[in-house]
């Protein structure tokens, strides 16, 4: 039995708001100076930001392959090349990718790298964004058609 008056609870998410950015730089500064003296504060703001960076990088891999759809139809429409494409693995190590049907060339993989995403084949880079929000669809259409063109110039 509890104590006190009943509770009521929203009947839905609350909506996220940006926080006043003169206010969450005194909170960052303050937070900083606590890790300095708490450990384990530190890495518990630590693993929260990393949680927050799988969850988004989850969500924002499904994008990509639905993009890397879009731009393989568009492909194979105006030059006949099949692609497929996909994603391996699993939170920050999840990896979205494109290849050529026929394996004739090497998979571009799209990964995330501290907070810049990296396109590459066989560790040559061949586009880079900023950040997950700068991965957009002309982004990985020009990725993927840099990807074929060295591809196809380096495997002649």
């Amino acid at each position: 039995m509890g104590h006190g008056p009943a509770r009521e609870l929203s009947s839905g998410p609350a909506k996220k708001k940006d926080i006043d950015p003169e206010d969450s730089r005194r909170l960052e500064e303050a937070f900083r100076k606590f890790e300095a003296t708490d450990p384990q504060f530190k890495s518990s703001r630590e693993d929260e930001k990393h949680q927050q960076t799988s969850k988004a990088w989850t969500a924002r891999s499904v994008e990509i392959v639905e993009d890397l759809r879009a731009v393989g139809m568009a492909v194979v429409g105006a030059h006949q090349v099949l692609l497929d494409m996909g994603q391996d693995g699993a939170g920050v190590g999840i990896a979205p990718w494109i290849e050529e049907a026929g394996l004739k060339f090497d998979r571009l993989w799209f990964r995330l790298k501290g907070q810049q995403v990296i396109a590459e084949v066989n560790g040559t880079q061949l586009a880079q964004a900023d950040n997950m929000d700068a991965v957009t669809y002309e982004w990985l259409e020009k990725a993927t058609i840099e990807w074929l063109i060295h591809s196809a110039t380096t495997k002649s």
